[in-house]
């Protein structure tokens, strides 16, 4: 359940949902038959046709972040060595 808050918008949005309220209520008498608004049609966009850009930047990214800490580790780790 849900309840409209006389408040600003912009910091509860529509209202509050009451999950305890939300659990306890009484469900619908199955024999009534369905309600006469009846569920809205859900209608889901089409899946969207992925290539391999994505996958292509996000393994050059991680293969980049991988050269980079290997020429950290390369320049800083026998500069420690020789300070001690």
């Amino acid at each position: 359940m849900a309840y409209h808050i006389p408040a600003d918008k912009a910091l509860v949005g529509a209202g509050t949902v009451d999950p305890a309220a939300a659990v306890t209520a009484p469900a619908p008498d199955p024999s009534a038959g369905p309600s006469p608004q009846g569920p809205a049609a859900l209608r889901m966009p089409p899946p969207e046709a992925h290539s391999g850009r994505t996958t292509a930047i996000a393994i050059t990214s991680a293969a980049g972040v991988a050269v980079l800490i290997t020429g950290f580790a390369a320049f800083t780790l026998p500069r420690a060595r020789r300070r001690g």
